[in-house]
């Protein structure tokens, strides 16, 4: 019993089930309101799951080079911190 509050209480898998949940509801609204074909709610899901691939593949190269920028601080971010640091030094006395 407790697994199962974890869970329902996860703010994350609630997303994903109320998102879930809203996208098969907005799915079943244009084929029975609509009269969208399946060929075309097809293409939707196909191209949908090709986006968000191309997103998390970009994500996996983008995530080391934004760690390498981040660790190498430049001579403008250390002059920035500097000033930062004398300000505070002025204002305490």
């Amino acid at each position: 019993m407790n697994k199962v509050r974890q869970i329902v209480s996860d703010p994350l898998l609630r997303n994903f089930f109320s998102g879930s949940l809203f996208a098969i509801a907005f799915i079943w609204a244009a084929i029975y309101f609509f009269d969208v074909d399946f060929e075309i709610i097809k293409t939707l899901m196909v191209l949908a799951f090709l986006f968000v691939g191309t997103m998390v593949i970009v994500g996996f190269i983008l995530f080391p080079l934004v760690l390498l920028l981040r660790k190498k601080r430049g001579p403008f971010i250390q002059k920035k911190e500097k000033v930062k640091s004398v300000n505070r030094n002025i204002s305490e006395e």
